[in-house]
C-alpha cells in the first residue's frame, strides 16, 4: 500500500512540475532585473544616467544608504552604500555587464541579475526602452 501510495505521489509531483514548467515558458511578461552598490549616491546617480543614456536599461532605482558587510582580501569589512536596481531586456544584458564592468568603480563589482514577471504594460515598456 505504501509503495502504490509513494508511486502515486511521485506521478502527481511530476505532472505539477510539468504543469509550472510550461506555465513558466507560455510567460512573456518578462523583464531582467540587476542589482549592484557603489560607494556614494553621486556615483550611483552618475551610473544610473549613464546606463538610460545608452539605452540598455529602462529604469534604475536608487536606493541607499545601504549597510554591507562582507570579506575582502581577508578582513571583514563594513561599509555604507548605495544600490542600484535596473531594469532592462535580455537582449541588452551582455552590453550592460559590459559597461557595468567598463565603468564601475570597484576591483570587483557586484553583479546579480535575475528574470522576473512583470505587468504586461510595465514589461512592454521596459523591454522596448532598452532598444
Amino acid at each position: 500500500m505504501l509503495t502504490r501510495l509513494s508511486l502515486i505521489g511521485k506521478r502527481n509531483l511530476n505532472a505539477k512540475y510539468c504543469k509550472n514548467l510550461q506555465t513558466i515558458s507560455a510567460v512573456t511578461n518578462l523583464i531582467r532585473v540587476g542589482r549592484t552598490t557603489l560607494a556614494t549616491r553621486q556615483q550611483s546617480l552618475d551610473l544610473a544616467k549613464k546606463m538610460v543614456e545608452l539605452n540598455l536599461v529602462a529604469c534604475v532605482q536608487v536606493v541607499g544608504p545601504v549597510t554591507s558587510v562582507y570579506r575582502w582580501e581577508g578582513e571583514i569589512a563594513e561599509e555604507e552604500e548605495w544600490e542600484l536596481r535596473l531594469k532592462y531586456s535580455q537582449e541588452n544584458e551582455d552590453d550592460l555587464l559590459e559597461q557595468i564592468t567598463k565603468s564601475h568603480p570597484y576591483e570587483e563589482p557586484q553583479w546579480i541579475s535575475w528574470t522576473s514577471e512583470a505587468s504586461e504594460g510595465y514589461a512592454n515598456w521596459v523591454n522596448q526602452k532598452g532598444r
